[in-house]
């Protein structure tokens, strides 16, 4: 079928879907470059540019379904199009800085090259209706309304970045989708990689950091993976995207298939490519003495400018409030990630925080923190002396957190934003690059947000949102997140609605090392004093009860007309299975409660049991749309390079914590004997 005719029959959100589906497989292209003297459509966006700013522009509108085209001039001003809609592209003499103007009925694009460009072109496409929420997903508009009153808006205004490092940290020491696109290597792959940088630039990123991992050792697999992450430099390059890579040092502490420095020679295979940037990771949970960890640093700060004097070097202060933690050097007693303050100074720190925990709120307990403080008034400390530094918080942990469980989690969004408003209130901040740990149910909009606020800060959270969702969907997303802050954060409920597989179980009870907050166990509950039950009651279920109450609402009052928007699919899917396991573990815990008192809990139990058939229903459902084009590698069984033999969705997909929890609840109160699905493979 003609694709005008079907557009005219079922509407341009249909045929954007068609179309979408059609290039990521690689079935049909409509990216075009023309000469002076071409014919377009009308409702098409012609963008004019000389030679030099072309291949750039050519690759970056390559996925836009023919509706963006590309004229190469030598003089951009003379080769517009009457009736067009013409976007000429000027160079401005900034790095990154770009404009927006209007002059004799056509559009003028000036900006720093190549990434001025690139965040001007993106501008000027959202102002035309083009949205880019996910690196899998774009919306076209089927028809351009008049954009001349838009462009008079921002006329001239010279848009620049409040932080001057943006991106993301792909965290690929979890099996997520960048691990399959970025670093294995495969044709699907590259094809991959070029939408992830596409779509980190179109939010105004202009870094990413992946996470080596160990695999590449191997001389067969180097050499594949070589090849692979050459084209990616390039590419990231040539639209001016910085790339780092992220090692680690001191075997005692790596409990992942992190890429191990122990030499200098095993720098060697990393930095023979054109990496921007090293970021130099201590793991966790246990350290070595300060002398030795000061020395190290220096000393692998020394190999990395040997292979290149222009490289930047980063090192990570992470977490963990753990006694063996607290080091005593040069008089002072402090957290031992903080001797950091020590190395070369020419090394930026990057400040890290996890999961949806901010700088400025209670922690939960999460790595035994009741707050980040001290990691608050390092980095204000950096500002205050002028000094380069990062923030590095998190808008996925995985593991047993969050999308793992799966749970849909807009707190993030609250958080990320309490964070980079009040850091930049407090002076320059250098670089704020977020940890990513996943895409699919709705976490790109955890990211795609995180990355709009290190360009400019809005006056709410909510704005990055209006660009994607009507109203009535913002405001859903809105109250859940306010929904959560009150109940995750500051009622600590946090460890009720999250899961636990074997180890963060094993953690918890050891009281030596964890990481997610731990919660009490049904053991511990049946076994409590009568006045702690009734604190329990008070601090957890009365309130538990009152957060389902409070998300059945929202539920409530979501138009039951809506079914064909995938964003909005999605939103559904997160906000039911959000609800069915608070709902879920409050009954799981009820039981529990009423068994301890020797009454009747059956009910609790079966509808413990119905709530999870619920929710293998969405979890099903939401698999079969998931963006990314891949999606059998985030459920299965998949060897892999990590330690997780399996996609980093498996588990959620599975509902293995939930199947966990309610065998545990059996055995607590006698009703099975069954094995519990430890959740680790």
């Amino acid at each position: 079928m003609n694709p005008r005719k079907l557009l005219d029959i079922v509407g341009s959100y249909v045929v954007s879907q068609v179309i979408y589906r059609a290039i990521l497989f690689g079935t049909i292209h409509f990216f075009t470059v023309v000469g002076c003297g071409s014919k377009f459509d009308k409702d098409s966006i012609l963008v004019v540019a000389d030679k030099s700013s072309s291949d750039v522009i050519e690759e970056f509108i390559d996925d836009l379904s023919g509706k963006v085209k590309l004229k190469v001039c030598d003089d951009p001003s003379k080769c517009v199009e009457d009736g067009m809609i013409n976007i000429i592209v000027e160079k401005l003499d900034c790095k990154e800085c770009y404009q927006i103007t209007e002059k004799n009925g056509n559009f003028v694009v000036k900006g720093g090259f190549p990434a001025g460009i690139i965040y001007g072109l993106t501008h000027f496409l959202e102002l035309a209706g083009f949205r880019f929420p996910h690196p899998f997903y774009s919306i076209i508009p089927q028809k351009i309304d008049s954009l001349k009153e838009k462009v008079s808006q921002i006329n001239s205004k010279i848009f620049e970045p409040i932080v001057e490092q943006r991106g993301l940290q792909l965290h690929i020491l979890h099996p997520i989708e960048a691990l399959f696109s970025l670093w294995i290597p495969s044709p699907e792959g590259e094809k991959e990689a070029f939408k992830i940088i596409n779509w980190i630039a179109r939010q105004r990123g202009n870094y990413i950091q992946l996470t080596a991992l160990d695999n590449i050792k191997k001389d067969e697999e180097y050499l594949r993976w070589k090849e692979h992450m050459k084209k990616i430099l390039d590419y990231a390059h040539r639209i001016g995207v910085k790339v780092g890579v992220k090692f680690q040092i001191f075997s005692i502490s790596s409990f992942q298939r992190a890429y191990l420095v122990n030499e200098k020679q095993d720098l060697e295979k990393i930095l023979s490519l054109p990496f921007d940037a090293v970021n130099i990771s201590f793991g966790e949970f246990t350290g070595t003495t300060p002398d030795e960890f000061i020395q190290k640093v220096n000393e692998v700060y020394e190999w990395v400018k040997s292979f290149n004097k222009d490289i930047d070097v980063y090192a990570t202060i992470h977490v963990g409030n753990f006694e063996n933690l607290w080091v005593e050097y040069k008089g002072e007693k402090l957290l031992y990630y903080f001797l950091i303050k020590y190395v070369n100074e020419d090394i930026v720190p990057w400040v890290h925080t996890v999961m949806f925990y901010n700088l400025f709120d209670d922690a939960g307990g999460a790595y035994n923190h009741e707050d980040f403080s001290l990691h608050r008034e390092f980095l204000f400390e950096r500002i205050k002396q002028g000094k380069k530094v990062n923030y590095f918080p998190e808008t996925a942990y995985w593991v047993a957190f969050d999308n793992s469980v799966p749970l849909y989690l807009p707190i993030y969004i609250v958080s990320r934003w309490i964070d980079i408003k009040n850091i930049t209130e407090k002076g320059k901040l250098y670089s704020h690059v977020i940890f990513s740990s996943g895409w699919e149910w709705g976490y790109w909009l955890f990211d795609y947000s995180s990355l709009r606020f290190s360009w400019s800060v809005p006056v709410t959270w909510t704005e990055p949102l209006s660009e994607l969702f009507p109203d009535w969907g913002k405001d859903i997303i809105k109250r859940l997140g306010e929904i959560q802050y009150d109940y995750l954060i500051r009622k600590r409920l946090t460890p009720y609605v999250a899961g636990e597989d074997f180890y963060v179980h094993l953690g918890c009870q050891s009281k030596v090392f964890f990481s997610q907050p731990c919660r009490l166990t049904f053991e511990e509950l049946i076994k409590m004093p009568e006045s702690q039950k009734q604190e329990f009651m008070k601090k957890v279920l009365e309130p538990i009860a009152n957060m389902e109450k409070e998300i059945e609402t929202l539920l409530e009052n979501f138009p039951s007309y809506v079914n064909s928007d995938p964003l909005i699919l999605e939103l559904k899917d997160g906000l039911d299975i959000t609800y069915l396991r608070v709902k879920f573990m409050r009954n799981l815990y009820e039981a529990i409660f009423l068994y301890s008192y020797g009454k009747e809990f059956s009910e609790k139990i079966d509808t413990a049991i119905m709530v999870l058939n619920k929710a293998d229903e969405v979890v099903k459902r939401r698999s079969k749309n998931f963006f990314y084009p891949r999606p059998r590698l985030l459920i299965e069984n998949i060897e892999n390079p990590t330690i997780y033999q399996f996609g980093y969705l498996k588990q959620p997909h599975n509902l293995c914590f939930w199947k966990r929890e309610l065998a545990q609840a059996k055995l607590a109160m006698g009703l099975s004997s069954e094995n519990i699905p430890n959740c680790i493979d």
